[in-house]
């Protein structure tokens, strides 16, 4: 077997990241994992009251080095690295980054598989060794596909509960040994990229809403991989029956939500490989950090020329969704009472690996 996996950290403590939860997960599947951990500079400007800075130093670098040691047996390989806030592309640079190294782990092995995830998305309790077997029986194909794409569990507001048109459900997240495919927006514009420059820096940027600049890209014409030429590992008529939810009158998508929540229970059932996106677990939370993607996004789509730069030209952040204390109770409970959020009940066993790591933590006083 020869799995590498690969991911990227940015303050993942400050944060408040299942980070340590992930990477223990994937080790199960991964030989090795390289890890671009990037440091923020440190901004002297106002920021919104509670909101989350990731330039803080939040130890996050000794404890994933403690936790390598101790429990995942000297699996990670980390490089080191300065985010640039004011480039666009940095996101997918740091995931080519951690690929280049995941891809020199396997030293030339044409079989080998590059296993990518971000740092809150944990493998669900059973489903490695059917990621793993899959891979390896399209190795043995006549027709070797290139990539395999897992299923994302959108968990919003709750470990139990899903939300149906949000986010990204399905995701690459293996792909062969091929120096035709790596991350991010490329250096020049293909005829299919649905991309631009900002007139005033000159910088490739991505059409707002578009493009997060970190998919995966192939050389051969600067386009993304097509979907239909990779291991499908969960069953894609829950995708499908999602994209027809738009057609469906108002009063009656509860009822399809309803229907499409059973769909997913039965995959999940079936053994097909899902994901656990822990990201809006803590709605509270990922209002905090609003104010921060707020910027990456306004220089991604090029709204602004520098990350600190405000439409006002203030220099300050603004806080566009990190309601005070008194106001998060309401602000919560209209989140939450949305159509598109379905229970999955206690279907869903919570993975092992948060008992695992809540267990270190407590005896290291972490």
């Amino acid at each position: 077997m020869n799995f590498r996996g690969y991911t990227t950290l940015l303050s993942p403590e400050a944060m408040k990241l299942t980070y340590l939860e992930t990477l223990l997960s994937w080790s199960r599947v991964c030989e090795s994992i390289s890890i671009c951990y990037s440091r923020f500079p440190k901004m002297d400007v106002k920021i919104p009251e509670g909101a989350i800075t990731p330039w803080n130093d939040d130890n996050s670098l000794e404890i994933l080095k403690q936790f390598d040691r101790e429990i995942l047996g000297n699996k990670l390989k980390i490089i080191e690295h300065q985010w640039n806030p004011d480039e666009p592309r940095e996101d997918g640079f740091t995931k080519q980054i951690a690929r280049v190294d995941a891809l020199a782990q396997m030293k030339g092995d044409k079989d080998g598989w590059a296993v990518q995830f971000d740092a809150d998305e944990i493998l669900k309790d059973g489903n490695e060794l059917k990621l793993i077997q899959e891979c390896l029986d399209d190795n043995n194909a006549k027709q070797r596909r290139p990539f395999a794409i897992a299923g994302i569990l959108e968990l919003f507001g709750g470990e139990d509960k899903v939300r149906f048109n949000f986010g990204n459900w399905l995701k690459i997240r293996a792909t062969r040994n091929i120096p035709e495919i790596y991350h991010g927006m490329p250096l020049r514009l293909g005829d299919m990229a649905v991309r631009g420059r900002n007139t005033r820096t000159g910088k490739i940027i991505a059409i707002d809403n578009r493009d997060d600049a970190a998919g995966f890209i192939t050389n051969l014409g600067y386009n993304r991989p097509d979907y239909n030429t990779g291991i499908w590992l969960f069953n894609p008529e829950v995708l499908n029956m999602m994209g027809q939810i738009r057609s469906v009158p108002l009063e009656q998508r509860a009822h399809a939500y309803s229907q499409i929540t059973q769909t997913l229970l039965q995959d999940i059932g079936s053994g097909s490989v899902w994901m656990y996106h822990t990201g809006w677990v803590d709605i509270a939370r990922k209002w905090r950090m609003g104010w921060f993607f707020d910027n990456f996004w306004s220089v991604l789509s090029g709204k602004q020329d520098t990350f600190i730069e405000k439409a006002e030209l203030t220099g300050e952040f603004t806080a566009t969704r990190c309601p005070s204390p008194e106001e998060l109770p309401a602000q919560l409970a209209k989140e939450m009472d949305r159509v598109e959020i379905q229970s999955l009940g206690t279907f869903i066993d919570r993975p092992s690996v948060f008992e695992t790591v809540a267990n270190w933590r407590s005896k290291n006083s972490l």
